[in-house]
């Protein structure tokens, strides 16, 4: 069971960076790290904090440190 959670887990990360890129971003970075890391204190950060909790967007950032040097659009 545990083999097939993180498949699906593995799934919506890559749909997530998916997301990200078709918008201009890395394809290594997902949507919430993008916002903690150029788009704090904005509409989206404070939704998507408030689905996924308290200051999700920022520890997404510091979690995906040094990517997004591949971005097209900031």
């Amino acid at each position: 069971m545990k083999v097939i959670k993180k498949y699906f887990w593995n799934i919506l990360v890559s749909l997530d960076q998916l997301a990200n890129t078709l918008l201009g971003g890395d394809p290594d970075m997902t949507v919430s790290g993008r916002v903690g890391t150029w788009y704090k204190n904005t509409f989206l950060n404070r939704t998507l904090d408030d689905v996924f909790g308290k200051n999700h967007c920022e520890e997404q950032a510091i979690i995906e440190l040094g990517d997004g040097k591949d971005r097209v659009i900031n």
